[in-house]
């Protein structure tokens, strides 16, 4: 069970949804704010706030390290954040999962913020500002694992070798900018069919050790960050090249594409391999964390 501890001025700023969350199995590894060593929720934990001057960032500490308390800053929120930050800090895992409806094998990108950031409305409500920016530019929330999300018209994934990618927003922006392991089986699936599945939110990657990230594994926690409304996706794009808008197919083709590809077997002539969610062959392809 985990050992959470929260001052009454810690409760009061936040709120019990937020510190109800943090006792989720994905916050139960964490850096210590005051060390910076690893630690883990079932051992007595302390909630840190640092409060900047339009945002609380809710951190954790060995209790051994602090007691419960709020930090002031005169500041806004340094880079890393806030969802305003170019996304810094976030972890990229690219994989292929199994599925037992169409299409049956897709491959994901799953993002997720190493510090989850929220504010609250003059009412008390909680708002997730990671899943508020990407719902704001064109994502939707996943309301199972096993949805298959509708493409997202703007957004573009650009792969520019196979350590890294780009992942751009409508506007111009972007959303994901970093390093990302990309297994053969989902460049695969990603080539053939010019599109990926692009998932986000409040996943537990920083709270599961990598030996841990079998496919099964990777399918429950999506199950409950769906489930808790803390994922947001979307079919997305990939560019053929490294050209921002160049190379895109249209969107009757990309549905051509996976009804022709995301299936078992379909392109086991090319050498491509797959893990299905019933078969956990070990840990899944992990890139590290961003290094800011």
């Amino acid at each position: 069970m985990p050992d959470i501890r929260a001052s009454a001025e810690v409760r009061a700023l936040i709120g019990t949804e937020s510190l109800g969350e943090l006792e989720k199995y994905a916050f139960r590894s964490y850096e210590c704010s005051e060390c910076g060593k690893p630690g883990t929720t079932t051992d007595p934990t302390s909630v840190i706030v640092h409060r900047y001057r339009r945002t609380a960032i809710v951190r954790l500490a060995h209790a051994r390290c602090s007691e419960p308390r709020i930090l002031e800053f005169d500041a806004d929120a340094p880079a890393g954040g806030g969802p305003a930050d170019d996304w810094a800090g976030m972890r990229a895992m690219a994989l292929v999962l199994g599925y037992p409806d169409e299409p049956r094998v897709r491959p994901l990108l799953l993002l997720e913020h190493r510090v989850e950031t929220a504010k609250f409305t003059p009412g008390g409500e909680r708002i997730n500002m990671t899943l508020a920016a990407v719902l704001t530019h064109g994502l939707a929330l996943i309301p199972a694992g096993d949805h298959m999300p509708a493409l997202a018209t703007g957004w573009r994934l650009l792969r520019p070798d196979r350590s890294s990618v780009i992942l751009s927003v409508p506007d111009g922006g972007v959303a994901y900018r970093g390093d990302c392991v990309q297994p053969g089986d989902w460049a695969g699936l990603v080539d053939a069919a010019g599109a990926c599945v692009v998932l986000i939110g409040t996943i537990g990657l920083y709270g599961v050790p990598a030996r841990e990230l079998v496919p099964s594994r990777v399918h429950q926690m999506l199950d409950e960050a769906a489930r808790a409304g803390s994922l947001a996706g979307a079919l997305v794009a990939c560019p053929r090249d490294e050209l921002p808008g160049a190379g895109l197919a249209p969107a009757a083709e990309l549905a051509g594409n996976i009804r022709r590809f995301w299936h078992p077997g379909a392109m086991s002539g090319g050498g491509l391999a797959y893990r299905h969610d019933d078969a956990d062959g070990g840990p899944l392809p992990e890139s590290a964390p961003d290094s800011t």
